[in-house]
């Protein structure tokens, strides 16, 4: 018996023969509501946690170090992670979507995905840190003319692989929407990450800083090894090697585009990095930006909570074919990340002086790069939210029909224009994709009576 006015839909067999019922939307969208906040309040705290230990470590070792040994440390620091960010493969965006698919209607090929992201990734991070430590003492002398700088880079090439492995279990938790088992791993990792800095940065300098890097880095992939392990097995997923050939499909049509955006955007930064780092003075200039890069990161934590939470829950609608559905939540994550990020942007554009002064003296040359940073940050907000169409309905080639005499200013201006041109493209994108997706998927209309 049902109450008044209560729907109720007759002849619609609930078994995926039909495209989704509009009779039971009110109560999938309470469902979704309640994911998205459910998933954005641990993602919430992940995020802040981890930012509030990265901002405290930074100050640390710029305090310990001094802004022109610190700017050494960035260059070391912008070149592991530009290598590290290339390791993933695109692994951990694969393992992200697929994963969230697959968990609960075809178990065995979401562990034939693992074990497909963990071979490659393995594969990749083993080879890009072989190169980086053997090449470090090339890269130290010939592109930043600094040969000191070679046992830093050989101290922090381990951070490569763990970076890689980290972000394909981490793709792989997301996937699995476990963000309050992330959210607790985060606060371990915070409370470490400060102290091995300050221990290793005040033991060994340079070369323990860069060293730092590596640590931490080997923790968290132990911590979420752990996790995954835990909550694979809740949905009864193993990860398996035998059989990955019959997802090698998943390189070509998803991770390869996904690693070639890495590598030229990566490659810019390292570039970047080189050019500026070479100038007189450079590597104070390349302290001060990477302080003032941290504002950035501060308002970039908005984003990265709402894609987190909405990339598994788009890629699972996506498998059902519901197009209403997908419009409504991948809307509203933009307009909860939107809002945010411009009064967050305003309050620490007005805050930047105080926020680089903690890092010592003369980081408050940074205010400059830092406001064009935070503007930098909130196109780039903007733009992450138009991008998630094109992961989540598997189009990832599309993104390639896209098209140091101010210092830290100068490098911070270039980020501003890349962002800019990126929003524009992302939205012709996702306009093209969401009524694309419209059309395949106009759903039936089944027997309602209303009593």
């Amino acid at each position: 018996m049902t109450g008044f006015g209560t729907s109720v839909c007759h002849g619609c067999p609930g078994d995926g023969s039909l495209p989704p019922c509009p009779c039971r939307a009110p109560v999938k969208n309470r469902q979704m509501k309640e994911r998205y906040a459910k998933g954005v309040f641990w993602a919430a705290i992940s995020a802040v946690v981890s930012q509030g230990a990265i901002y405290l470590t930074g100050v640390i070792v710029a305090r310990i170090l001094g802004r022109e040994v610190y700017g050494q440390l960035a260059a070391v620091q912008n070149v592991v992670v530009a290598c590290a960010a290339v390791s993933t493969a695109g692994m951990g965006l694969t393992a992200t979507r697929y994963v969230a698919e697959y968990r609960r209607v075809d178990p065995e090929k979401a562990g034939r995905i693992l074990g497909l992201c963990f071979a490659v990734t393995a594969a990749v991070g083993c080879v890009l840190t072989a190169v980086l430590f053997g090449a470090a003492g090339f890269i130290a002398e010939q592109m930043f003319r600094a040969p000191d700088l070679a046992p830093a880079f050989r101290a922090a090439s381990f951070y490569v692989l763990f970076f890689a492995m980290n972000a394909y279990q981490a793709g792989a938790l997301t996937g699995l929407e476990a963000f309050r088992g992330m959210a607790l791993t985060a606060l371990l990792q915070s409370a470490l990450s400060p102290a091995v800095a300050f221990a290793l940065t005040g033991r060994f300098g340079l070369v323990g800083g860069a060293g730092a890097l590596s640590v931490t880095a080997a923790f968290s992939w132990a911590v979420w090894q752990l996790l995954m392990v835990r909550k694979c097995r809740e949905f009864s997923i193993v990860r398996q090697m035998s059989g990955v050939r019959e997802e090698a499909g998943v390189l070509s049509g998803f991770a390869l585009p996904a690693v070639m955006a890495g590598v030229l955007v990566n490659g810019v930064l390292w570039a970047s990095s080189v050019i500026l780092s070479r100038q007189p003075g450079g590597f104070g200039e390349m302290a001060v930006y990477n302080a003032a890069n941290m504002l950035r990161n501060f308002l970039l934590f908005v984003p990265v909570i709402g894609s987190r939470v909405a990339t598994p829950i788009l890629c699972n609608i996506g498998g059902e074919g519901d197009a209403q559905a997908f419009r409504r939540v991948w809307r509203g994550n933009i307009i909860v990340c939107a809002v945010p990020a411009l009064a967050l942007a305003a309050l620490l554009g007005v805050a930047s002086p105080l926020f680089l002064s903690t890092f010592g003296k003369g980081f408050s040359e940074g205010v400059t790069a830092s406001r064009i940073l935070l503007v930098s940050g909130v196109l780039e907000v903007l733009s992450v939210g138009f991008y998630q169409v094109i992961p989540s309905s598997g189009k990832m080639w599309w993104q390639f029909w896209a098209a140091p005499a101010f210092g830290a200013a100068g490098l911070a201006a270039s980020s501003l224009g890349a962002w800019g041109i990126a929003l524009l493209i992302y939205i012709a994108m996702a306009r093209r994709l969401l009524a694309a997706r419209e059309m395949e998927a106009e759903p039936e209309q089944c027997p309602v009576s209303v009593s």
